[in-house]
């Protein structure tokens, strides 16, 4: 390609295929996990998504006990889990609203 975008598009290349396919394969990594997140979740993603389980299970006010953390998170969580969707529907949902926001 001529000019200076073809200068630039043959120096990117090796990067933008490299990133092409760590995506891909977190995307791989994440269709193919369980709803539950057990195979690479944190500490904070199991307490959630447990309190979540309850949430769509009936008990919207998680057991007798008090919150240890921000509720509005496990319900979010829980909405999808009461229609039955997965975890990538989760992080599509997180992604476009993350990308609204940007100014």
């Amino acid at each position: 390609m001529p000019g200076r975008f073809g200068r630039w598009l043959d120096d990117a290349r090796l990067p933008v295929v490299l990133f092409v396919l760590t995506r891909g394969a977190e995307l791989v990594d994440v269709a193919s996990a369980d709803p539950g997140l057990y195979n690479f979740s944190t500490l904070d993603s199991r307490r959630f998504l447990a309190a979540a389980r309850l949430i769509a299970g009936g008990d919207l006010w998680c057991g007798k006990a008090a919150f240890e953390f921000a509720p509005l998170y496990a319900y979010y969580l829980a909405t999808f889990q009461f229609l039955g969707l997965g975890v990538g529907w989760v992080y599509a949902s997180q992604l476009i609203s993350a990308k609204r926001m940007e100014p």
